[in-house]
């Protein structure tokens, strides 16, 4: 087999679904190929992150949206289950809900194995993100010189933006913003804060309008639930991309470790919205 052949089967050869003829051959290449072996390890890595992840709780009127939905598609009446009936439907949804992270996880897999011929917002981030945790200055200048960027205040980027953007109205416990930058993107003009950990350790926050959505090249990604809040999860060789939608802004934090720190971030950025609007 060659390359696209054995990236192709990749995950079914993780699932251990492909007859030992086929495993074999996938051994001998991952024996010598060092650029396959590291797409597995990728798809092991996503793999355990899916695994680590808790199962979403299931609302107790789920089975009921569940009908209402199908009504308002076909028109027709959905016999309703017995209580007990509905109780095992429970177990069935929280399991199904499992099941679709997974299999969403593996769909943008295969993307990105057959050639991830992805049309790309802004395509420059994927650099941005694997140059990040070795190099954090030459990637933030290879940022400010594809989308024309500038470092701006705090009080200036709102009054541009004309909102006050989440990733700034207050810092994550354990982190000072360093900077804030403006970029001019092919879609829109986008928002980056950059901080800084105790340990030195950069995490960047874009934010931006929900319109584009933000690319990070062709890599496989996870959608999963942090804090009980809908994000997707994207590998960036040692790093993590966490994305998620707060108030009507998409978000994209870049440079997190592991899951722990991507749910700190993710409750910080969720709390600033929730501050905000008690504000107002």
């Amino acid at each position: 087999m060659n390359c696209l052949e054995v990236r192709d089967n990749l995950s079914a050869y993780w699932d251990r679904e492909l007859p030992n003829d086929a495993r074999r051959e996938i051994d001998a290449h991952l024996a010598e190929c060092n650029a396959c072996c590291g797409e597995l390890q990728t798809l092991a890595d996503l793999s355990n992150l899916v695994t680590r992840t808790p199962a979403p709780e299931v609302p107790g009127d789920a089975w009921a949206r569940i009908e209402s939905a199908i009504e308002d598609r076909t028109g027709k009446v959905v016999v309703r289950p017995s209580a007990g009936v509905r109780r095992s439907r429970a177990g069935t949804l929280a399991l199904a809900a499992g099941l679709l992270a997974v299999v969403t996880g593996a769909a943008i897999w295969y993307q990105r194995a057959g050639g991830g011929n992805q049309l790309q917002s802004a395509p420059h981030l994927a650099q941005y993100a694997s140059l990040l945790s070795r190099d954090p200055a030459a990637a933030q200048q290879s940022l400010l010189a594809a989308y024309q960027g500038r470092a701006v205040p705090p009080d200036e980027a709102a009054r541009v933006l004309g909102y006050v953007p989440v990733s700034l109205r207050r810092s994550p416990a354990g982190y000072r913003l360093r900077s804030a930058y403006l970029l001019d993107m092919p879609c829109c003009r986008c928002m980056q804060a950059v901080y800084e950990g105790g340990d030195g350790q950069t995490v960047a926050v874009f934010e931006k309008s929900p319109d584009h959505p933000l690319e990070f090249g062709d890599r496989p990604s996870v959608c999963t639930e942090c804090n009980g809040q809908p994000c997707q999860l994207t590998q960036a060789d040692d790093r993590l991309i966490v994305s998620c939608q707060v108030e009507n802004r998409q978000l994209a934090i870049v440079g997190v470790r592991n899951m722990d720190e991507a749910h700190t971030l993710l409750a910080w950025l969720h709390e600033n919205s929730r501050r905000e609007t008690k504000r107002t």
